[in-house]
């Protein structure tokens, strides 16, 4: 199990380090505590690109609108059929 966790330590580490855009999260069949934190990791690292899937809808949220403390704007979704 360390190992795994390592592997993926690293992996985010080098995403991270060359450009944090890259790393995009996709949360399926989330609920509003899963969605958060989803929203939250992405905002800590550095990535705009958080994805929903519930059923037959994909969200495409921008967690650092989601996120941010200084903003209150609600989040830029936009949703799309999935095949």
């Amino acid at each position: 199990m360390e190992e795994a966790y390592d592997t993926i330590a690293r992996e985010l580490k080098r995403v991270r380090a060359k450009d944090p855009r890259k790393f995009v999260w996709f949360n399926g069949f989330s609920r509003a505590g899963s969605m958060l934190e989803g929203m939250e990791f992405c905002e800590a690292f550095g990535t705009p690109n958080y994805i929903e899937v519930d059923g037959r809808t994909a969200r495409f949220t921008s967690a650092r609108r989601c996120c941010s403390a200084t903003s209150s704007a609600r989040p830029t979704t936009r949703s799309t059929p999935t095949t």
